[in-house]
């Protein structure tokens, strides 16, 4: 049975193409065009071929048994640029229509002539059509059209009866593909002889322009969503083709008044009207002369100008004329935009993206104005590296036999320097066990009288070095000193030598750690920091992994991979995380050897992250090109159908995500969406709830990528699953999950709390993360015991460490060691070490807390609490020293930890140091600004005779202990002393009257 007949008028208009020549000649190129015929049509049909798209439309007469007759079976046309430009712009278009339906379309394919530019004269291809929807389902039985009497006796069936599918009329899965042999040839080589081995093809894409001057986009124009009236013509230019005429268009999207926060470039595009061009996208052909001048142009000026040129209307009304601002306006709106093309001089490099600023006058400046565009090249520019400059120069050198050197051999000098420098290293770090400053190693190896040894044997050793090279240098003259220029070269190259040697000794005696275990160190290091909130930290210390050169692990993808989702749970740092997973897929372009599942999760994770940023269209293209390889895949649908769903298309996406659960026999025999969306509605109500488990492996993994965002979506707008799977406990899990990874504890907290009645281990772990970021130490305590009882939990060091936080907050010194010292056995850390040292210290095992900060040292030398605490330890000791130096260690890292407060009352209480006592107390100011700290440091001034500054320190202390009478008390005993001492009646009168508004303070009621 034929389709219903469409239209004549649409059936029968022949589509226009570029001019053609009629007949053959010099400076023509002709251009032969045949097909043999169509295999696998789904019904015998009687068909005629169309071609279009690189030439105007013909179609060939109806199909017989010798095949179609052509009307014409040549294309003529003019060997011109504009030729050139049509084979690389468009392709051929073929079109099977169906004669006895008034020429109804059948399907169609393209086909692509760039070959026959430089590289073939025939291009000869079975083409695979694309069935339109109609005639693809002719590769099924219809009843009717089988059986008349069917048709004419058929009745409505029952509501309750379910569809009964078509008989397919193939053999297999799917129906068999439709070809199309065709043949094209030309009579030459179409492009230019000169650029057989240089050519490209140059793609200009811009997207518009926007961020308009108001004044610009409200010319003339009544309503903003009309701007037939605007009084301006726009034309704009880039690498010497025109962008043809512009025009201005409304804005894309309305802002809605609830709409979110959004960067102000994406606003502008997304809700501000916008200057597009007609001829904004276009392909051209360009050879040798431009690649050449190309070149020239990016080792020179680097970049290039698109133009933009404004021109007033004339009034289709002479009685109307245009507004009087208008010739000014076009004056100052014309301008140019910057696009900056360096990143192509990089080999492989073939595609830039830019958003330009339009430059001009500024009035173009105040608005922001900018224009969003991109280039891309089919061919590399930048010249492949001649092979004679791959050969190092060396190899070129004529092999000769060593000569005999006319000086003598300097081993005994070198020799000599080389036993100096070790047994001066060795002299150093055996007598300087605590390595600070220059001045302090001096002083402590004259404490022990190694000093003058060491130099002395430096010296001659130094001595013995310059003799020899000065024996050797051709300059040198006996009798005559070296001067000017010559000396100093001499002692340059000396020093140099000198410089060299001296690390090249102590690199032997002390190397550097093994690469592998200063990654894995790194890696740990950063764990730690992110554990405990220092994500700058953290990625600062990731990063430095990858400036390993011995393990390549910048060339390695999974790494790059597990940098982007340290990136995206940062959250705020997503245009990271995609700049990480390019570098990965960009890898893997390379050649890079990975797993078809790290291919697929870089993809995957690539098209999230682009989703969560706002740009669908491409996360949409990335994942329907996934599910057109799977239609059954059902993380694809998954992802597609999230992705539709957040570009508004709702239909489509709730498709999607609702068959996304289905499993892969479900899928079966159904040819298209179409059928998918069908054989859904049919079936709703009998295939029962979604499938859980499924749909929570697809939210873990959306929160394994840190896009809490898109669980968000999924769970609170689509309105896919019913209450009751809601409440369920997997997605209330994965809800809270997403809360926490998205820092929002009380939300998380909230949403979790009915679980904790019958919890499981993840909850309560959860739970225990909670509590304990929200300072509720008494649920943290609660329930992160809960968590410890079970027995199938994982020993996660990360539990212990937090239930150790909670306890030393609690004061159960003993438990909170314990708990630490379980994290240990887990995994050791700085943290968990540090943890324990803080316990005992607190419960005055000072030997066991020495042993723990040694501990937590050698893991982590730039811990600031570790040193505090080492300084506590060696002034409880007494052994001044050690811990004057450890100190200054501290304070050399910017610590902020509230024991520096304590090294300073310590250092004050033992009469030590108070320089450093004061340094510490407002190094802990500026960390933490509380009452106790200027209370500490009022002391410390008053201590080292600086009484005016003591009693200003104290005010500030009165005034922010309002609530604790009795510190205030001492404080102000304290502070009036002093004031006493120094007779001084304004300062007193301001301390009585800092301590009257304490006072007052503490009487009236919290607020």
């Amino acid at each position: 049975m034929a389709p219903k007949k469409k239209e004549a008028s649409a059936a029968d208009v022949l589509q226009d193409g570029p001019e053609e020549e009629e007949e053959a000649g010099p400076g023509k190129v002709v251009i032969q065009i045949s097909a043999d015929g169509v295999q696998n049509l789904p019904r015998e049909l009687q068909t005629l071929l169309g071609f279009s798209g690189f030439c105007k439309e013909f179609r060939t007469g109806a199909s017989s048994e010798s095949g179609w007759e052509f009307s014409k079976d040549a294309v003529i046309r003019l060997q011109n640029q504009d030729l050139y430009n049509d084979i690389v712009q468009r392709p051929l278009v073929l079109s099977v229509r169906d004669a006895a339906a008034e020429n109804a379309l059948i399907g169609s394919a393209e086909l692509s002539l760039v070959p026959l530019l430089h590289s073939v004269t025939e291009v000869t291809a079975q083409v695979e059509l694309k069935l339109e929807p109609e005639y693809y389902a002719k590769w099924w039985k219809d009843d009717e059209a089988d059986d008349p009497k069917a048709k004419k006796d058929k009745k409505a069936p029952p509501p309750t009866e379910t569809p009964k599918e078509r008989e397919p009329l193939f053999e297999g899965e799917t129906p068999p593909v439709t070809v199309l042999s065709v043949t094209i040839r030309a009579d030459m080589l179409i492009g230019p002889e000169e650029d057989r081995d240089c050519w490209t093809t140059l793609t200009m894409d811009v997207a518009g322009i926007f961020a308009l001057p108001e004044s610009l986009t409200t010319l003339g124009v009544s309503s903003p969503d009309d701007f037939q009236a605007h009084p301006m013509n726009y034309q704009g230019m880039l690498l010497g083709e025109s962008l043809g005429e512009g025009a201005l268009t409304k804005a894309a999207e309305v802002k809605q008044e609830e709409e979110a926060e959004v960067p102000w470039e994406e606003e502008q595009r997304r809700f501000s009207p916008s200057l597009r061009f007609r001829n904004g996208q276009m392909i051209r052909y360009r050879g040798r002369r431009f690649i050449e001048e190309f070149r020239s142009m990016l080792s020179n000026s680097g970049g290039v100008f698109m133009n933009l040129e404004l021109e007033e209307k004339a009034p289709a009304d002479p009685k109307k004329p245009n507004p009087p601002e208008a010739a000014e306006l076009a004056r100052s709106c014309s301008g140019c935009a910057w696009l900056d093309l360096r990143s192509l001089i990089a080999p492989g490099a073939l595609r830039v993206e830019s958003t330009c600023a339009l430059e001009g006058s500024d009035l173009l400046q105040s608005a922001g104005t900018f224009l969003s565009l991109s280039l891309e090249l089919s061919f590399d520019v930048t010249p492949a590296e001649s092979e004679d400059m791959k050969v190092h120069p060396s190899s070129l050198l004529p092999h000769r036999k060593d000569s005999p050197s006319k000086f003598s051999g300097s081993d005994g000098a070198a020799t000599s320097f080389h036993e100096a420098v070790q047994w001066g290293c060795e002299a150093i770090f055996r007598d300087c066990p605590k390595l600070g400053s220059v001045e302090e190693a001096v002083a402590q190896l004259k404490e022990v009288n190694s000093y003058e040894d060491v130099k002395q044997h430096l010296r001659e050793s130094i001595i013995c070095v310059f003799r020899e090279r000065l024996r050797k240098e051709s300059s040198a003259v006996p009798g005559r000193p070296l001067r000017g220029k010559a000396r100093e070269d001499f002692i340059s190259n000396a020093y140099s030598y000198l410089q060299l040697t001296a690390a090249e000794v102590l690199a032997k005696l002390y190397p550097a750690p093994d690469a592998k275990d200063e990654a894995d160190r790194l890696a740990r290091l950063a764990y730690e920091a992110e554990l405990v909130g220092k994500w700058d930290r953290a990625a600062a210390l990731l990063q430095n992994r990858f400036l390993l050169p011995e393990l390549g692990l910048r060339e390695d993808p999974s790494e790059w991979v597990a940098f982007a989702k340290f990136c995206a749970r940062r959250r705020g740092r997503q245009a990271a995380a995609e700049e990480a997973l390019c570098q990965a897929a960009k890898l893997m372009g390379s050649g890079r050897e990975a797993s078809p599942e790290l291919q697929l999760e870089v993809e995957l994770f690539l098209g999230c992250l682009v989703l969560e940023r706002g740009r669908y269209e491409e996360a949409i293209a990335t994942f329907q090109a996934k599910l057109d390889k799977d239609v059954a895949n059902p993380m694809f649908r998954f992802l597609l159908g999230l992705a539709l769903f957040v570009r508004c298309r709702f239909d489509e996406g709730l498709a999607y995500l609702e068959s996304s659960g289905k499993p892969r026999e479900w899928f079966k025999g159904l040819p298209d969406e179409a059928a998918i969306v069908n054989k859904l509605k049919a079936f709703r109500k009998t295939d029962g709830p979604p499938n859980l488990l499924q749909l929570a492996g697809f939210l873990e993994q959306l929160l394994s990528f840190g896009l809490p965002s898109l669980v968000f979506t999924f769970l609170d707008q689509t309105g896919l699953l019913p209450q009751e799977c809601l409440a369920s406990e997997s997605m209330v899990l994965i809800d809270a999950k997403a809360l926490a990874l998205d820092r929002d504890w009380h939300g998380a907290v909230a949403r979790i709390q009915p679980l904790l009645s019958e919890a499981t281990y993840e909850v309560c772990k959860l739970a225990g993360e909670c509590y304990v970021q929200l300072q509720d130490f008494d649920k943290a305590l609660q329930v992160l015991q809960a968590a410890l009882a079970f027995d199938d939990r994982d020993e996660d060091p990360a539990l212990y460490i937090r239930l150790g936080s909670v306890l030393l907050v609690k004061k159960r010194w003993n438990q909170a060691r314990d708990a630490f010292l379980r994290s240990i056995q887990a995994k050791s850390t700085a943290e968990a070490w540090s943890g324990v040292a803080y316990a005992e210290f607190r419960s005055d095992q000072l030997s066991s807390c020495y042993e723990a900060l040694c501990e937590a040292n050698l893991l982590d030398t730039e811990r600031t609490d570790v040193w505090a605490l080492l300084c506590l330890v060696h002034l409880r000791n007494e052994n001044w020293d050690a811990a004057d130096h450890v100190c200054r260690q501290c304070l050399s890292l910017e610590p902020e930890t509230e024991l520096l407060l304590e090294v300073a009352t310590e250092l004050q209480r033992k009469e030590r140091q108070m320089s450093l006592a004061e340094a510490c107390a407002r190094r802990a100011l500026e960390s933490k600004d509380t009452g106790q700290g200027h209370s500490v440091l009022a002391d410390v001034l008053a201590q080292m005779g600086k009484a005016e500054a003591s009693v200003l320190e104290a005010q500030v202390a009165l005034k922010m202990l309002a609530d604790q009478p009795d510190l205030r008390k001492v404080i102000f005993s304290k502070a009036l002393k002093l004031c006493q001492e120094l007779e001084d009646a304004p300062l007193t009168e301001a301390l009585h009257a800092c301590q009257k508004l304490a006072d007052e303070q503490a009487k009236q009621p919290a607020a």
